[in-house]
Order: structure tokens, then C-alpha cells, then sequence
């Protein structure tokens, strides 16, 4: 007889659930801004002066609505002004800030990045952040900087349901009158099993207070540019 015990484990299993490449290439950035801004902050490394680092970074590559009305006035777009509308998501107000889009980055963007191709995720990625920023300039009287990752994941939340879409699509032509739409419950138990994944654990959830938050559901649209690999 085969002896009852615990089962085995897979001690092979890597820590961390496999990521595309571009999905870490999109994280990395992220964790090593808070890993250096954090180490100042606490006085470990670069002096007295790194206590600052992190507002010097929210100085430099924040995107301001008020300088971007400016720029679109005079018709001037220096380029170190004008890449602050890619630099935002790279940069936090905190650490809580700054682990919640890591955690919904690695969670959403592995599910999309494993359909759509590396260039699609960029798009979307990359063009729900300057879809984001482009409307927080278009409200009237805000004068806030535009900071953190937000628009961007969400624009990623948009890709993974256009993929939920087109998956129940093609199930409701297979099965047409057998089943019409899976329960909310189950797309988010799904969410959740993913974002436990990327950390190879639970997530916790927490409310930030980014300031944008309202303008950052717009860049969702761009999904339709993120075109499948398969």
C-alpha cells in the first residue's frame, strides 16, 4: 500500500507565476523608483539630500495639465516638457500608491500579455496613458499634477474585458440559447485568482488617494488598438 501523508510539492515551481517579458519591462521601472526614493527617505543611501528625492522626481516627470494648456497656446512642446506624458505612471505619491498599480499591473497584464502581442500591450499601456493625460487637461480649472499608474492599468483592465468579450462572443455562438452571460462574481473571483497569482500569494486591497482617479477611466478605449496574438 502507498503510504497516506501530505501530498508532495513541485519544489521546481518557480516563486513567482511566469510574466511576458513586457510586462516586467512596464513593472520594473516602477518598483525601482520606490525601492531608491524609499532607501532615501530613510537615510540609507545618497545623504541628507535624498530625503527629497521623491518630490524632485514628482517635480520632473509629473504631468502638468496647466503646462500642457500652455504649450498647446503657444504651440511650443519642448521635449523634456512633453515626455511627462509618458513619465507619470512611473512615479508615486507613496508606497501604498505605488504597490497597488504594481499588484494590478502584474495581475491584468499578465492575463493580456499572454494573448495580445509584446507592441500591443505598449499601445495600450502607453496610449491610456496619453488618453488619460489629454483629458485631465481638458477639464476646465484643474491645476492638480496628473501622477501614478492608474490610466494606464486601466487601460489594461479595458484589454482584459475585451478579451472577456470576445471569449463570451465566441461561446454564446457555440452554444447559442444554452448560456447567456457569465455572472459578474465569477469574472471577478477570476480577477482575484489572477492578482494572488502574479505574487504567488493574496493581495490586499487598499484606497489610494490619487487625485486624477476620475479622469483615469477614459484611457480604457485604446484597448481596441491592443489586436490579439493568436
Amino acid at each position: 500500500m502507498t503510504p497516506k501523508g501530505p501530498t508532495m510539492q513541485d519544489t521546481n515551481a518557480p516563486p513567482l507565476n511566469p510574466l511576458p517579458p513586457v510586462v516586467w519591462a512596464l513593472a520594473l521601472p516602477i518598483i525601482a523608483m520606490e525601492v531608491v526614493v524609499n532607501l532615501g527617505a530613510r537615510g540609507l543611501v545618497g545623504g541628507p539630500e535624498a530625503v527629497g528625492w521623491r518630490l524632485d522626481a514628482l517635480q520632473r516627470f509629473a504631468f502638468s495639465p496647466e503646462l500642457m494648456r500652455q504649450m498647446i497656446d503657444q504651440w511650443i512642446f519642448p521635449p523634456e516638457q512633453l515626455m511627462r506624458i509618458v513619465t507619470y505612471p512611473f512615479i508615486h505619491f507613496n508606497f501604498t500608491h505605488a504597490l497597488f498599480v504594481i499588484v494590478i499591473l502584474l495581475a491584468i497584464g499578465k492575463m493580456v500579455g499572454e494573448v495580445f502581442r509584446w507592441w500591443a500591450v505598449l499601445v495600450v499601456f502607453f496610449g491610456a496613458a496619453i488618453a488619460g493625460a489629454l483629458a485631465y487637461t481638458l477639464v476646465p480649472g484643474l491645476q492638480a499634477p496628473l501622477i501614478g499608474g492608474y490610466p494606464p492599468v486601466y487601460g489594461l483592465i479595458g484589454g482584459f474585458t475585451f478579451l472577456l468579450w470576445v471569449n463570451l462572443a465566441a461561446v454564446g455562438r457555440a452554444h447559442h440559447g444554452q448560456q447567456d452571460l457569465v455572472p459578474r462574481r465569477q469574472i471577478s473571483r477570476q480577477v482575484g485568482r489572477q492578482k494572488k497569482g502574479a505574487f504567488g500569494g493574496a493581495a490586499t486591497h487598499e484606497k489610494t488617494g490619487d487625485c486624477s482617479l476620475h479622469v483615469q477611466i477614459l484611457g480604457i478605449p485604446l484597448v481596441l488598438w491592443g489586436f490579439p496574438a493568436h
